[in-house]
């Protein structure tokens, strides 16, 4: 592991070009160094953060799309295939194990640290026309949950057995780096909901800024915790599936504040669920928070991008705020890979 935390990041657009300085790097060695140096940032974490080394220091790989976006493709003469990233970057793919998404976007995950990486609809055309037999790709769905994550007993285990990575101990330290802009939209006494609330440290925290909050868990053990944790809280809870609940109160809500929920669901539901908040939130209403954009496969918490969220979203929200924060954590579980993938966002109903 790289035991300096980075102070730079390094952009890099969904062509799968790097931005360094504010610069698009289109040719010559820094394009080859920055894209051929792509790593995890602690290869013990198979989920940890990805980096890259620029200038004989370690940065921030800040992807908006997968790292790796494939140009070209070309078949070797052993009969495996060969993608080519900008800087004529050359990675061996295992057409076995080729993942296809919602937009019909063929991706891989390259090489022991798994590199995620996807290919361009160019090089994805010269692909599937030079494949001899196409119904030889058994092409998996991407992001596809694995586990029972729909319904109240998978996490409720979770609890029961300790199996909460998820858990801080605290709110997260980018709600209070951007309370003021959300006190702009937010007056105090407005109704903002919490999803997947687990112990409530962000219930809480919406109680303090003088909002009328509802947590959401269906894990009854989650409620347990929060009243163990804020006895004298006056915010509601309720233990209960938050499609349903949300479902209940159409054009009512202020605010649905996300931390890390989006990535519990099963990636199949995201889509309902972003129709769900949408049709709760009154008009001019937002959902904001943290989001999890683990660059790494398998879940829950299950991968996301910027890409996916701006796809996934723009049909019924407008982009308030969307930063990726690369802060060193002022709390974080052993173990976690979520530093230097999480983005706060704050996305107004249209």
């Amino acid at each position: 592991m790289d035991s300096i935390w980075p102070r730079y990041s390094v952009q890099i657009d969904e062509e799968g070009y790097p931005h360094f300085d504010g610069l698009r790097v289109n040719d010559g060695p820094l394009l080859k160094t920055l894209l051929d140096g792509i790593r995890r940032r602690n290869p013990a974490l198979p989920a940890s953060a990805l980096v890259t080394t620029c200038e004989d220091e370690v940065c921030w790989v800040d992807a908006f799309d997968a790292p790796w976006v494939a140009r070209a493709v070309e078949k070797r003469a052993d009969g495996g295939w060969d993608w080519i990233m900008p800087g004529e970057v050359r990675r061996a793919v295992d057409v076995n194990r080729l993942e296809v998404d919602a937009w019909h976007r063929i991706h891989a995950w390259i090489g022991d640290e798994k590199i995620p990486a996807v290919l361009s609809r160019a090089a994805q055309a010269a692909f599937l026309h030079s494949v001899e037999n196409l119904k030889s790709l058994a092409l998996r769905p991407f992001r596809a949950a694995r586990e029972p994550v729909n319904g109240a007993s998978f996490w409720s285990e979770a609890y029961r057995t300790k199996q909460d990575g998820w858990e801080l101990g605290r709110p997260t330290a980018l709600l209070e780096a951007h309370v003021a802009i959300i006190k702009t939209l937010l007056p105090a006494g407005d109704v903002v909901w919490v999803p997947g609330a687990g112990r409530g440290h962000e219930v809480h925290w919406a109680e303090q800024q003088g909002w009328r909050v509802t947590g959401l868990d269906f894990a009854p053990e989650a409620e347990r915790g929060f009243r163990e944790i804020y006895p004298a809280s006056r915010a509601a809870y309720l233990t209960d599936d938050a499609f349903a609940t949300l479902a209940k109160a159409p054009g009512t809500v202020a605010g649905v504040l996300e931390h890390t929920f989006f990535c519990a669901l099963d990636p199949e539901r995201r889509k309902a669920w972003l129709e769900s908040v949408w049709q709760a939130l009154k008009p001019g209403g937002i959902y904001f928070g943290v989001f999890y954009l683990k660059a790494a496969p398998g879940g829950p918490p299950f991968g996301l991008t910027g890409w996916e969220l701006r796809e996934q979203t723009k049909d019924h929200f407008d982009i308030l705020a969307w930063e990726r924060a690369f802060e060193r954590p002022v709390a974080e579980p052993a173990g976690s890979s979520r530093a230097g993938q999480e983005l706060f966002a704050i996305l107004r109903k249209r």
